[in-house]
This record gives C-alpha cells, sequence and structure tokens, in this order.
C-alpha cells in the first residue's frame, strides 16, 4: 500500500489531517462468488466513511483560509450533516445548518443531530421553502459577513473543492494491482471524482463503476471533464468508468421492502451492517453487477452510515 506522500506533495504538507486514513477489506462468498468488501464504514463509529475522508482536507482548508463560520445545507436526516456536526464540535468551528424538514422526528440521525447542535445553529425549511434556500443562505452569508465574520458557504453534501484532497485518500488506499474492478456508490459523486483523481495519479488501468442513487450520466461526465486544481498543478481525470443506476428506491430516503430485505441479507450473511439511504441499495447493486459482470476479485466501497439503521427499522 502506498502513502499519502504524493497527496501531500502535490496539495500541501497541511492539506490532510493526520487522521487514520486506512480501512480493511473483508472477503465474502456472494452467491457463489468471492468479493472483496472495503469497510470504509470502520473508519469512524459516527461519521460514514466517504465523508470522514472528505472532512480530512475540509478543515485544513477551513483552519489555513481562517473561515470563522461555515452555512451549509441539507436533509435533517443527512449522514452529511450528522457527520459535519461532529466534526466542526472537534475543532472549535461556527456553523449554521438550512435543513429540509423531513416527516420522522425519530429519525436517528434526526435525533442525534438533535443532541450535538443547538436550536439557533439549524434554519428548519418547509418542502415548499427549499427551493429558496440558495437565496437564504447567500443572504444569511452576507450578514454574518457584514459583522466581521469570515464566512464559507458549503454546497449540499460537502460538494467543494477543498473535499477533493480528503477524499483521494481512498485510491491511496487500495491495492490497485489485485482489484481491477472498484465499485463506489454517489450521490453528488464528489467522492467518486476524488477516487478518480487519485486513480489517475496512480495511472490505474482497472476500471470504475459507479452506483448513482440521483443523478444521470451527463452529470458525472460533466464533472470529469473539467480540470480540477491541486495545489499548483491541474489534474484531469482519466480512468475508466461506467455508471449503475438502480430499477427502485431511487429517492434520497425512500425505505421499500426489498432495501429491508437485502440490509438484512448482508447483516445475516457477512456481519455488515449498511446503510438505508446509501449502501443498503448501492451494496446488493454492486453485488449483482460484479456477479453477472464475470469482473475477477472486485472491491466494493462501503462507505458506511448504519448509525441511521433503527429509524427505519
Amino acid at each position: 500500500m502506498r502513502d499519502f506522500d504524493k497527496i501531500r506533495e502535490i496539495c500541501g504538507a497541511n492539506s490532510l489531517l493526520d487522521h487514520p486514513a486506512r480501512s480493511r477489506v473483508q472477503k465474502i462468498c456472494y452467491k457463489g462468488k468471492t468479493m472483496f468488501i472495503k469497510r470504509d464504514d470502520e473508519l469512524s463509529f459516527g461519521i460514514s466513511g466517504s465523508k470522514y475522508r472528505k472532512f480530512l482536507s475540509l478543515i485544513p482548508y477551513i483552519k489555513n483560509n481562517d473561515f470563522s463560520h461555515v452555512v451549509t445545507e441539507g436533509s435533517e436526516y443527512s449522514n452529511n450533516i450528522l457527520g459535519l456536526a461532529q466534526t466542526f464540535r472537534e475543532f472549535d468551528i461556527s456553523f449554521t445548518f438550512v435543513l429540509k424538514k423531513g416527516h420522522n422526528p425519530r429519525s436517528t440521525n434526526k435525533l442525534l443531530l438533535n443532541l450535538i447542535t443547538r436550536e439557533e445553529e439549524m434554519i428548519l425549511l418547509d418542502t415548499n421553502k427549499w427551493k429558496q434556500r440558495h437565496k437564504i443562505i447567500k443572504e444569511y452569508a452576507k450578514k454574518k459577513d457584514d459583522n466581521n465574520d469570515k464566512t464559507l458557504i458549503l454546497p449540499e453534501g460537502a460538494f467543494h473543492e477543498a473535499c477533493l484532497t480528503g477524499a483521494m485518500t481512498l485510491a491511496f488506499d487500495i491495492d490497485l494491482q489485485k482489484h481491477q474492478a472498484i465499485y463506489i456508490d454517489a450521490g453528488t459523486g464528489l467522492s467518486f471524482l476524488g477516487l478518480a483523481l487519485g486513480l489517475t495519479l496512480e495511472k490505474y488501468r482497472g476500471k470504475v463503476y459507479v452506483v448513482s442513487l440521483f443523478e444521470d450520466y451527463s452529470y458525472f461526465e460533466n464533472h470529469l471533464k473539467k480540470p480540477r486544481t491541486l495545489g499548483s498543478q491541474k489534474i484531469l481525470p482519466d480512468i475508466d468508468y461506467e455508471i449503475i443506476f438502480p430499477k427502485s428506491s431511487k429517492s434520497f430516503g425512500s425505505f421499500t421492502r426489498e432495501t429491508r430485505e437485502n440490509i438484512s441479507y448482508f447483516a445475516t450473511n457477512f456481519g455488515i451492517l449498511t446503510d438505508p439511504l446509501y449502501s443498503g441499495k448501492s451494496l446488493p447493486i454492486a453485488c449483482e453487477h460484479s456477479l453477472s459482470n464475470h469482473d475477477q476479485q472486485p472491491l466494493i466501497i462501503h462507505s458506511g452510515g448504519a448509525l441511521a439503521l433503527p429509524g427505519f427499522l
């Protein structure tokens, strides 16, 4: 395995937190085929692995650029929001969350978010006001700036250039000679983009399969066409990839009987707890695709989020 020195050489010595950023690989036999699950869910107890990696570079960016406040958006149930709340508390970063109000007050993510945050740190919007959130965020950030608070507006899902460096660490934590097929799920696609950049630096010639729960093919294609600035370099992602789309349960927060059965299957057969919002849907899709695709020693990224399970089960 390589270390992260190449990332620091490109992006700067202080571009990453000095936190653990390696996860083990679990071998499973899925319907007779050997597959490998990368247990990024084990990187942090309360923060899903993909988010944890993003924050490895987001926090140094906030500190290095002297931001005194962060405002961001998301769902009340969001794994990203819950992870940011914990991380901002750890590093004493002032924040405001603009949140789409949910319909399940007993959601575990919501209850944990209430435990970590104060009422004045959250702005809750009903569904009919959610379309106005960007205007509300800009106006709020301007008020903070007028009060001498240098404010960072962080897009939904932490889709920000500052998070790419951390997301790249995944590529440097994979045995690229062994695994010529890599599966990853995608919401906003930032983790996939970071993986693609890291794999480009490592000259990976295998194939990446992206299970997209929300976006279409053109969304990812447009992002991969743009060179990304990393330190003093501009890097254009150069990988072979394919987008896989679920046939059902596409919307965020939807929880079908099929998803429940898949979560139960991976738990009872492999001891793996999956996320009802992401991995509970994407992991079985990746496994089924690999089964029919006949790729050798496929690696499937399990990013985590199982803390959300109790509110659904």
